[in-house]
């Protein structure tokens, strides 16, 4: 589902329309994937944590770090509508 969703999005356009959103809404597999993806990776390297007796301060980081990009880049984004 990944890849055909990449391939699609990156590959077809149309020229008759203008505003083809295809490559927006095209992507949103893709995203929902990376989306899993993320949540079992962040999983795994809190058990992990958890098992070496380690805090999850790193994890932390990390989420906190993902969670301003995306954030900003919604903000920027709802900018640029305007």
């Amino acid at each position: 589902m990944f890849g055909v969703s990449v391939l699609v999005s990156t590959f077809v356009r149309s020229g008759v329309i203008a505003t083809n959103d295809l490559g927006w809404r095209g992507f949103l597999p893709a995203q929902f994937v990376m989306l899993l993806w993320g949540a079992e990776f962040l999983m795994r390297r809190g058990e992990r944590a958890m098992a070496d007796g380690k805090p999850g301060k790193r994890i932390s980081q990390l989420v906190a770090a993902q969670s301003g990009l995306g954030a900003v880049a919604a903000a920027r984004r709802v900018r640029h509508s305007l």
